[in-house]
């Protein structure tokens, strides 16, 4: 086996024991943000500097694009260089400002990559690190081994008293086509399965202060087939999927009605990305009153083991994930960031339906306009919903890259229009 391939399966193993939680990758580009001047001549003045996120949610970070970690100083609440404080596992300022010209980072000796004690990230990352309804992915691994090596055993057994009855070359044929007849029959995605699109508006978007997508573009946005031109030129979700499965898997999507909630986007954000659990209150919200205007979601549960097939859920903000101010103010650590998660308690409706899991991303493209999100992250996601786990570096690396697209939403342009098809792997596990 070479170091490569070595390397490459070390990444997936590790990617497969993912926390159940499960994000995009921060924007590619750099963005202008707005804050205090540091530099002598303009000291305390308005300015505006440029970024790049590094990272997720867990252990995101500022940097000058440059890998120099960046904060904002507590005291001048001006943008520094950040530093590690090996006592307290902090980062903390070196006083040396983002935008002034008499300070640059490799003569100061400013370190790339400062980051937090992972003690300290664990401790503010709280629920969004720690909750997990799931049993530990490694004792669900540890079973599937054990599982498959008493099968393979039993197999070889059997496999050796035919072989003594049919011969070397005919017993080798058989297992052949029994391997091929298994992989084309698969128990993953099949078919055609129906997926709900939930709408969720903020309070402080409600009342035409926010544009928003029409319900009738978000249909054509999941489900156009071939794409549709303005909407969705490159393809529709639903492309996306039945491309990747060579045709075998057809997700057609149901859009609700724009559902308003009782608080402003910065309510669910909490200041960690949405990350905190408040979010939750809204999705029960407005589950209940899509399955209202739906009449039931039973369709939702074509397999009947009480669980919504499959969930897409929009919001009417700007993608955290984009970091910075969006064009009303907001800052990115109030918006959503786009992710897979399970709600710490399962919402049940009058059908019998039940919701654990969901992903959610933004309705709108960027951080400002009236562009309507774009298919990248939303595929994204939809494989986190159906078991795949994300194969990029959530430290800020690029992990698989372009070779998938649960290593890189964005695709090879950075603009969602083309993300990379999944890997052989991914499409194995979903059994295409």
């Amino acid at each position: 086996r070479t170091a490569a391939a070595r390397a490459l399966l070390c990444l997936l193993l590790a990617s497969s024991s993912t926390r159940t939680r499960a994000d995009v990758s921060a924007n590619p580009h750099p963005f202008e943000r707005e804050t205090i001047s540091s530099a002598s001549a303009t000291k305390g003045a308005k300015t505006k500097v440029t970024e790049c996120l590094a990272g997720n949610p867990k252990a995101i970070r500022r940097t000058d694009c440059d890998r120099h970690t960046i904060m904002t100083d507590p005291v001048t609440k001006t943008e520094v260089y950040a530093l590690e404080d090996e006592e307290t596992g902090d980062l903390v300022s070196s006083g040396c400002g983002l935008d002034d010209p008499d300070c640059n980072p490799y003569k100061e000796g400013i370190p790339l990559d400062a980051t937090k004690s992972p003690e300290l990230v664990a401790a503010e990352c709280g629920t969004a690190c720690h909750h997990n309804p799931d049993p530990p992915l490694n004792k669900i691994i540890k079973r599937a081994k054990d599982e498959r090596r008493k099968e393979k055993m039993a197999k070889a057994k059997s496999e050796a008293s035919q072989d003594d009855d049919e011969g070397e070359e005919t017993g080798s044929r058989r297992r052949r086509n029994e391997r091929r007849a298994q992989i084309d029959s698969g128990n993953h995605l099949r078919n055609t399965m129906k997926n709900l699109v939930l709408l969720i508006r903020f309070q402080n978007h409600s009342g035409g202060r926010r544009c928003q997508p029409s319900k009738q573009n978000i249909e054509i946005l999941f489900n156009a087939q071939d794409g549709h031109d303005p909407i969705a030129p490159t393809g529709s979700v639903r492309d996306c999927f039945r491309y990747n499965s060579y045709g075998r898997f057809d997700l057609v999507s149901e859009v609700c009605d724009w559902c308003d909630v009782q608080h402003p986007e910065a309510y669910y954000g909490d200041g960690y990305y949405g990350m905190t659990g408040r979010l939750t209150e809204a999705i029960h919200h407005c589950l209940t009153q899509c399955e209202q205007q739906m009449g039931g979601f039973s369709r939702f549960d074509v397999d009947r083991d009480g669980n919504m097939d499959a969930i897409a859920i929009l919001h009417s903000g700007y993608g955290s994930e984009w970091g910075g101010d969006d064009d009303q103010g907001a800052k990115f650590e109030n918006r959503i960031w786009s992710h897979k998660w399970e709600m710490q308690t399962a919402w049940t409706g009058f059908s019998g339906v039940k919701v654990w899991s969901y992903h959610i991303s933004p309705a709108l493209w960027g951080t400002g306009g009236c562009n309507i999100g774009r298919i990248g992250v939303i595929c994204h996601e939809t494989g986190h919903f159906f078991g795949l786990p994300d194969l990029y570096d959530g430290d800020g690396g690029n992990g698989i890259g372009t070779t998938c697209l649960m290593g890189n939403s964005w695709g090879y342009s950075g603009d969602q229009y083309y993300p990379p098809m999944m890997s052989a792997w991914a499409k194995l596990r979903l059994g295409w």
